[in-house]
């Protein structure tokens, strides 16, 4: 067991990209991930460049 056992963990994303990390990530470290629902990624800038990245 390691020290991220049972523990939650939130991906922050809004385009679905958990459903490849997530598996991944709980099955390494033994956590429960979720996504958070009130936060949006595209705030910090998208990759189309629809919203700019701020450097």
């Amino acid at each position: 067991m390691n020290s991220f056992s049972q523990r939650k963990l939130v991906i922050a994303t809004k385009h679905h990209k958990e459903k490849v990390i997530a598996p991944l990530i709980e099955k390494v470290l033994g956590v429960e991930c979720f996504v958070g629902k009130n936060f949006d990624t595209d705030t910090l800038g998208t990759f189309t460049g629809e919203v700019e990245r701020k450097r």
